[in-house]
């Protein structure tokens, strides 16, 4: 493509539509992709005279992402990633909305569909990373054409969300200015700025025609975009907004808190660090040969061709100019090395040394940099390590004792995930569902749907004559394990909790809460009951089996003896 003609323009007037939060929201997004430093001097560049620490870092250490991915791998990765369930029990029942354990069972089942057929796990896994990248998650829930949900991801820093006085989000703005080529009739390439709006309500979903923007800072009117806007008449918003860690709620704040919000400065100079020590390995790290004494001309040894090593200038997959170390396309003459090669010297006094960096010359920048890197990752709740990086086959308990530092950071992860994003969102599909099922019976091609529907409808109740409200079930996440355990600790963890309950030095509910680690259930105190239950059952038909056999055994008189036929009784009068 050649020039493209407008383009300054274009991107100033794109400029001057972003606002202070935008902005801000970018700049962790930033931090968190290692963008951060696009449009400075590159670090080696020798053209510009610009300090050092007003250039681009050449190395940009991940540690922000590295720390949201293991995060989301911990809380959501294989086998971690919760079950769900309404919480109804054996002889229980819910008295509001009058759920029996049956009932509670087929809403368990239809609920594992529901995710599935929305593939829920990727949206909690882009909402969490989402969330600790920027400080905030929008996801708008929907039906295709052929009836199932759907999911779409929107970029929090281009979405502005409206709430009530209770917290109900009742509208979602979401707006941006775009960069556009177009052939002009000239036959250029030309830019152009251009603005997308839409807007989400317990209405419709209204999506405008792009617009151009033609002065700064004034957003254009787009006329509605009747081929893609819907009208959903749900009477309610089908979108979460999830504000990760947000510590308190705040007139005009509805965005969470990153997980890097507090440590910009410290990764700035945790990548200039690395890249000093980059720069000086380059500069420094090749050995360099001195010889004293020699005469002028005196030709030691025979000489052939070496490559010359230049900094030079590359382009990257953008374009973008940067510099690297590389060779020349033409060698120059240099002194055969080898081990065949042998130097002679005529003058006795000639001495041959060799200049390299002592051990330790790196060192100082190396802990500084380790420093620094220690600080970062703790404070980001990331434990920069892998069971590779140690001999030997580790047990849960000894990876639960590495990964301490991760584990005890996704436990307040997962807490505000669930409260946040996925309780909010279970509740809102089944409400979508309901909604929609009830309007078009068939329409939700979701297995199970039919027998959910009956239940569904309890949630959807009456309240003071005020017309109908929706109520949250009740759901209870079942988290997986970080770490399972190997058969030798599990036995161990047994055998310690049955020998304890069996010795009466502890309820049987203490017991089996030591048993979580081996077994996966939702309330150790629930399950004691039904152990306890059992145990009852199982001792009152032992009684009735000892007293009916005592029963058998026992003749008329009251002693014991074989069992013999009733005898007659008096003849009665006729």
């Amino acid at each position: 493509m050649g020039e493209v003609k407008g383009e300054e323009t274009a991107r100033a007037l794109a400029a001057s539509l972003y606002t202070a939060r935008t902005l801000k929201l970018e700049t962790f997004e930033h931090y968190y992709n290692g963008t951060q430093y696009e449009g400075r001097e590159d670090f080696f560049s020798p053209k510009n005279p610009v300090p050092l620490l007003e250039r681009a870092p050449c190395i940009v250490y991940p540690v922000v992402e590295a720390a949201v991915r293991q995060h989301a791998d911990f809380a959501l990765g294989e086998g971690r990633f919760p079950t769900f369930t309404t919480g109804i029990g054996e002889d229980d029942e819910d008295d509001l909305f009058g759920l029996s354990e049956d009932d509670s069972e087929t809403l368990d089942r239809f609920i594992s569909k529901m995710c599935e057929h929305s593939r829920f796990v990727e949206t909690c896994h882009y909402a969490l990373m989402a969330g600790e990248s920027i400080g905030s998650a929008c996801v708008i829930y929907s039906f295709d054409g052929f009836g199932s949900l759907k999911a779409e991801h929107i970029e929090a820093c281009h979405a502005e969300p409206t709430f009530d006085s209770d917290g109900s989000l009742v509208r979602l703005e979401i707006k941006y200015p775009i960069i556009e080529l177009f052939d002009a009739e000239d036959g250029t390439v030309r830019a152009r700025c251009m603005f997308y709006r839409r807007i989400v309500d317990a209405n419709a979903d209204t999506v405008f025609k792009l617009a151009e923007v033609t002065h700064k800072g004034v957003e254009p009117k787009g006329s509605v975009d009747q081929d893609v806007s819907t009208t959903h008449g749900l009477g309610f918003v089908p979108a979460v907004w999830y504000a990760f860690k947000r510590p308190w709620h705040k007139a005009g704040q509805f965005d969470g808190k990153p997980i890097h919000c507090s440590q910009l400065d410290e990764i700035d100079a945790l990548n200039f660090s690395l890249s000093q020590r980059h720069r000086a390995a380059l500069y420094t790290g090749d050995p360099q040969v001195v010889e004293v004494g020699v005469a002028g001309g005196e030709n030691v040894a025979p000489s052939g061709a070496a490559p010359r090593a230049t900094l030079k200038e590359l382009r990257d997959s953008d374009g973008r100019v940067v510099y690297g170390f590389g060779y020349s396309e033409r060698p120059r003459s240099a002194r055969q090395k080898g081990a065949g090669v042998v130097w002679r010297y005529e003058n006795p006094e000639a001495k041959v040394n060799v200049l390299s960096l002592p051990g330790d010359a790196l060192k100082a920048i190396s802990d500084h940099a380790t420093d620094l890197q220690n600080k970062i990752e703790a404070v980001l709740g990331y434990t920069g390590t892998s069971p590779e990086h140690v001999r030997g086959t580790l047990s849960g308990k000894a990876l639960a004792m590495l990964f301490g530092r991760t584990t005890a950071f996704v436990d307040q992860v997962r807490n505000d995930l669930w409260s946040g994003f996925i309780l909010p969102s279970l509740s809102l599909m089944l409400r979508m569902v309901y909604e929609v099922n009830a309007r078009a019976p068939g329409s939700v091609y979701i297995s199970g749907v039919s027998k959910a529907a009956p239940i569904l409808e309890r949630f959807n109740r009456e309240v003071d004559g005020a017309g109908k409200r929706w109520f949250a079930p009740s759901i209870k996440p079942v988290w997986g394990r970080y770490f399972e355990a190997g058969p030798e600790e599990e036995t161990a963890q047994v055998n310690t909790a049955a020998t304890a309950f069996e010795k009466g030095l502890v309820p049987r509910a203490i017991a089996i809460e030591k048993l979580r680690g081996v077994f996966v259930f939702q309330s150790a105190q629930e399950l004691a009951k039904e152990l306890d239950r059992a145990d009852e059952e199982k001792q009152q038909r032992a009684l009735e089996m000892a007293q009916q056999s005592t029963n058998d055994s026992t003749d008329d008189s009251g002693k014991p003896g074989k069992s013999s036929k009733p005898k007659p009784g008096p003849a009665a009068d006729v």
